[in-house]
């Protein structure tokens, strides 16, 4: 649901309050400030806004009492006004006060403030692009029930039997397609991660080639802003290939709609898990995902700096895989990605999915960890 569902929400519970009726709200803080923004609120004449800890501040004209001052007889209902302490403030007017009005309420089913929800406005495509994402629509809950390998390219993979898969629902990313079992295991379906801003045109389209030759049966997710390179490649039919659009979205983000913006990503493996949980996949297992980089010093991967053309364009490792940014802003990517793999734990858990780490070793820790071999 987006914010303007639960302004709906709030609106269809502020219409019960019948006409006359006189109001008071508990909380003068950030929370009461967003319902007058957002809801129906503001067309309401408040009698008194109370709060124990801002008393006596003013609060969009009137004085904050503290609730001991409040005439509780002379209000017919009463707004609490915050998501932290709904519940004990109910008690409390009820126990304490013995208010006999109504006490309005909002979140007896909510996880968090109403206002912290993505607003479709924020994830909204321009029509041209719109109309390329709607494509999109055809993935939503395709594979519902169904359980999936995300297959990325740390160097964990050389040890496991790849081979089992070749009956399995599998993602491959980026220069997977180099794995000598690729071809065996006709990967499902094929991330890219955006790749334009670090490798030139002609080594993106040779790139693009080598992957469509060594993944000749995948379909293919691209970034909206790669259209271009696949629209000069004939080996790439149309209904080959689909397109996500990427936008810096807020932490509390939380609809995965492909048919809209989604969160850009520090890792392929996050649009992955985008992609897998738009598609309704019951249990979604990772494989090749490290991120030891931290401790080991190295980006390194199954294949070698000279089997990738991108590996020769890359400024952040050298040839022998050493890390040649400073370690602070390496810490600051790590960090951010493992807020965003926590982001899609807290969505996966929302809609009953389970996300399982089957990668041999590494510092991934955020997921259960399984025996891949126990899984077939």
């Amino acid at each position: 649901m987006y914010l303007e569902d639960y302004i709906h929400i709030i609106n269809g519970k502020l219409k019960l309050i019948e006409s006359g009726k006189r109001i008071g709200v508990w909380g003068a803080a950030e929370h009461t400030a967003k319902l007058l923004q957002y809801t129906l609120l503001s067309e309401y004449g408040i009698n008194c806004v109370m709060d124990k800890k801002l008393c006596g501040s003013y609060f969009f004209g009137q004085i904050v009492q503290h609730p001991d001052e409040v005439d509780f007889e002379m209000l017919d209902c009463i707004i609490i006004s915050s998501f932290f302490r709904e519940k004990e403030i109910k008690r409390e007017l009820l126990d304490k006060y013995h208010f006999k009005g109504k006490a309005l309420t909002f979140y007896e089913d909510l996880e968090q403030p109403f206002y912290q929800h993505i607003s479709k406005a924020d994830i909204k495509v321009d029509s041209v692009v719109g109309g390329t994402l709607s494509r999109n629509s055809e993935y939503k809950d395709k594979h519902a029930g169904e359980r999936v390998f995300i297959l990325c390219t740390g160097p964990s993979i050389r040890e496991m039997d790849l081979m089992k898969l070749k009956k399995e629902r599998t993602i491959a990313v980026s220069s997977f397609y180099l794995h000598k079992d690729c071809r065996q295991i006709k990967p499902d379906y094929y991330c890219v991660p955006t790749f334009e801003d670090f490798i030139t045109k002609e080594n993106a389209i040779k790139w693009l080639r080598e992957m469509k030759e060594g993944c000749p049966y995948s379909h293919f997710f691209l970034s909206i802003h790669e259209k271009e390179y696949i629209e000069v490649l004939p080996e790439y039919k149309e209904k080959e290939v689909s397109y996500i659009s990427f936008s810096n979205l807020p932490d509390y983000y939380d609809e995965i709609d492909l048919t809209q913006s989604v969160l850009n990503v520090q890792s392929v493996a996050i649009m992955c898990l985008e992609l897998a949980i738009y598609m309704g996949f019951k249990k979604i297992y990772l494989v090749g995902t490290e991120h030891s980089e931290l401790i080991t010093g190295k980006y390194s991967h199954f294949y070698k700096y000279s089997e990738s053309i991108i590996s020769k364009e890359d400024s952040v490792v050298d040839e022998t895989d050493q890390l040649l940014v400073p370690f602070k802003e390496m810490l600051c990517a790590v960090h951010n990605l493992w807020k965003q793999y926590a982001l899609m734990k807290r969505i996966a858990e929302k809609r009953g999915i389970e996300i399982y780490n089957a990668t041999i070793g590494g510092s991934l820790d955020l997921f259960e960890r399984v025996n891949y071999e126990g899984l077939f």
